[in-house]
């Protein structure tokens, strides 16, 4: 005996704007020439609409298993229509599956959920620390000096290097540094250090001072330690989502 699984009906809006409850049906032999028996999942059970609507509609079947694998990214809500399904998304997302960070404006550049911004005007580690931090996303998420956490979140960085800011020979501060000279390395922004990037030999603490983290130099990017009082460009991060959230 096969156990079946009682999908989340829920309602519909039709073309003219109507709002209708589905009903939950067990699938027959009749219909599996329906083109939209193709989507349904394991459970064999679809939503169809009530009979009356059905007659005049040409007897719309929906698997109402879309939702159920969550497309909406980012806290997005789905919902199921006639054309597929549609994503409402949170006010700090964006896109057909609310994968898109919603930026301040056209000067960040958006990555899983982030947005990044290079300055080119100079400042020691702490000034560009407060630099970022004075920067908001209009709401109650601040940046902060970029943290990376992934060999993906290291190339995006890279190529934004290479596409809007005049990188070639220069540094850039990241919000890598140890808040105790005899402690580890940890991340301005208080998320977690899970991935490093360091170039070979580093860090090496030169002089008993570096303690703070940069981007080296083009082609590679990989990470430097130096002393914090060193004036370089910097990168901020501003979160969609405000990590104390």
């Amino acid at each position: 005996m096969v156990t079946l699984t009682e999908p989340r009906c829920g309602t519909i809006t039709l073309p003219n704007g109507d709002t209708v409850a589905l009903k939950t049906k067990s699938v027959t032999s009749e219909d599996v020439w329906w083109p939209e028996m193709k989507r349904i999942a394991a459970n064999h059970l679809i939503c169809k609409l009530p009979f009356s609507l059905s007659v005049s509609l040409s007897i719309i079947y929906l698997s109402q298993t879309d939702c159920l694998s969550t497309p909406c990214q980012n806290g997005g809500t789905c919902k199921e229509t006639l054309d597929g399904i549609t994503c409402t998304c949170l006010t700090s997302f964006q896109g057909q599956t609310c994968a898109i960070a919603k930026c301040p404006d056209a000067s960040w550049t958006p990555f899983q959920g982030n947005c990044y911004k290079y300055f080119d005007n100079k400042a020691n580690f702490t000034q560009a620390m407060s630099a970022c931090r004075n920067l908001t996303n209009g709401q109650s998420c601040h940046a902060d000096l970029v943290s990376i956490h992934s060999v993906e979140e290291q190339e995006f960085i890279a190529s934004l290097c290479h596409e809007q800011s005049p990188c070639n020979g220069e540094w850039y501060w990241i919000g890598l540094y140890q808040p105790d000279p005899n402690g580890p390395f940890l991340w301005s922004d208080g998320t977690p250090v899970n991935y490093t990037a360091w170039k070979s030999k580093e860090p090496n603490n030169a002089n008993n001072n570096e303690d703070c983290a940069h981007l080296f130099r083009l082609p590679s990017l990989f990470w430097n330690d130096r002393n914090c009082w060193h004036e370089m460009f910097f990168i901020c991060k501003l979160p969609a989502v405000c990590h104390h959230e």
